[in-house]
């Protein structure tokens, strides 16, 4: 068959996995998120670089696991568009008394027990083959209820977020709406603060044995909060493109790894359109910019990256048919050590076998076909996060995750929270100019004056 990816145009031009001499040296840890903006920025940032903290982003609320008691040390505040000593801050964080979050069930259920949010439901005879089963709207109260009785069949992933006047996505969805109005998590990460925000999401379940994503990439920079439990991600850089076998046609990598579908070659590095583009678009940038996974329209009509990336994190597989209950991918290390199983989240009107178009189809079952010879060749290497550790992913890698569990019934399960950010393009200038142009200064004060939660969290200009 006919290569996919034979018209691609790849000028990914940022750090290369085979680039260090050991694997150990790809993707550096850092002990404190205690880093000079500069040189982070030009360290990983500009040079497109993962890297890991042993620490949690600080300025926020502690909260006890044992007693669900919570330490207020410090108000989530701040603007994702300028530099911390912007006036536009109302406050400035206050240094945390703990690197780690410790949320437990008891805060959480405290705080945003009373929202409603969409879980998948697994078909028990699934386990965790989610996908299989059914999209069902929980009090979050009831959803921690469920896993903290030790159900499996459960998991909370990133929500469809509502929209304002002018149909932009709003930051956020419920619990995470209630966290960063609590100052549970901080609005503003200092070390990435001169990112434009796209989303803050909370992702949550259990798996005694591991349930992995599937392999895929972003189009928008990650920062990943890890609370509970573990997850084991296996990234590969972007040049590694033309061995994935995506669901979808590339057309385009840019220099900081952010891809174009066909159908997308407007679509600019940092995520943003051409001018000449309807603005009755603005917020279309994936695909024909009304659908996220090939041929299936979303109800909510999810138009941006922003949504893209909620909703194809969501869906992480979505329903695929034929595929073994263990993950298929062989890698040549003892398969299903951790059990590894397909975490499957389906889109609302999503039919079985369809997968979103920036998922690998090496490993799904049916959509699996065959020989991978070339991936098998691609370099790659693990990071494992725990409970106190965040990632930074840049738009663009390559990676399959394997959630686990923390082992315990109180405050149990696996817990993170992650922020999304559009991706920067000026990867030659400074870390107070990471975009070519102020497109996204310009959203996002628009978005600070539409959002209910960013009226609260970022003062009027």
């Amino acid at each position: 068959s006919t290569t996919r990816t034979d018209i691609m145009d790849c000028r990914y031009a940022g750090y290369r996995l085979g680039d260090e001499p050991t694997p150990t040296a790809h993707v550096p840890r850092y002990t404190s998120m205690d880093q000079d903006p500069p040189a982070f920025f030009k360290a990983h940032i500009a040079l497109r670089r993962p890297c890991v903290f042993g620490q949690h982003p600080v300025g926020t609320s502690t909260t006890s696991c044992s007693t669900g008691a919570s330490t207020s040390t410090g108000t989530a505040t701040g603007s994702a568009v300028v530099p911390p000593s912007s006036k536009r801050a109302r406050t400035e964080p206050a240094p945390a008394s703990s690197s780690r979050w410790e949320w437990s069930d008891t805060m959480l259920s405290e705080v945003a027990g009373a929202a409603a949010v969409a879980v998948e439901v697994g078909r028990p005879e699934c386990r965790q083959r989610f996908g299989h089963g059914e999209r069902e709207t929980l009090l979050f109260s009831d959803f921690l209820k469920r896993l903290g009785s030790g159900d499996e069949s459960v998991y909370l992933t990133a929500q469809t977020t509502q929209q304002d006047e002018a149909e932009r996505p709003l930051l956020s969805a419920p619990p995470a709406q209630q966290l960063l109005l609590g100052g549970h998590a901080p609005l503003h990460v200092p070390l990435l603060s001169t990112l434009v925000l796209a989303q803050i999401n909370v992702w949550m379940g259990r798996s005694k044995v591991g349930a992995t994503s599937g392999i895929h990439h972003d189009f928008h920079d990650n920062l990943y909060v890890m609370i509970r439990g573990s997850k084991r991600f296996r990234l590969w850089s972007p040049d590694a493109i033309e061995a994935m076998e995506l669901v979808g046609t590339p057309v385009l990598v840019h220099p900081n790894g952010r891809v174009c579908y066909a159908g997308d070659e407007h679509t600019l590095a940092d995520g943003s359109w051409l001018e000449e583009e309807d603005d009755d678009e603005m917020d279309n940038e994936d695909d024909d910019l009304d659908e996220t996974i090939e041929g299936t329209v979303l109800p909510d009509a999810v138009d941006s990256d922003d949504d893209a990336d909620a909703a194809l994190e969501a869906a992480l597989c979505a329903a695929i048919e034929g595929g073994a209950e263990h993950d298929d991918f062989d890698d040549g290390e003892d398969e299903d050590e951790e059990g590894s199983e397909q975490e499957q989240v389906k889109i609302d009107g999503a039919e079985a076998g369809e997968l979103p178009k920036n998922f690998s189809r090496i490993g799904q079952g049916a959509n699996d076909k065959g020989d991978h010879a070339p991936f098998e060749a691609t370099p790659s290497v693990v990071v494992t996060l725990g409970p106190g550790d965040t990632l930074y992913l840049p738009c663009g890698w390559f990676h399959e995750v394997t959630s686990v569990d923390d082992g315990t019934t109180t405050c149990g399960g696996h817990l993170a929270m992650n922020y999304w950010y559009h991706p920067p393009n000026s990867l030659d200038g400074d870390h107070l100019t990471p975009y070519t142009t102020d497109f996204w200064a310009k959203d996002w004060s628009e978005r600070c004056r539409s959002d209910p939660v960013l009226q609260k969290l970022v003062p009027p200009e």
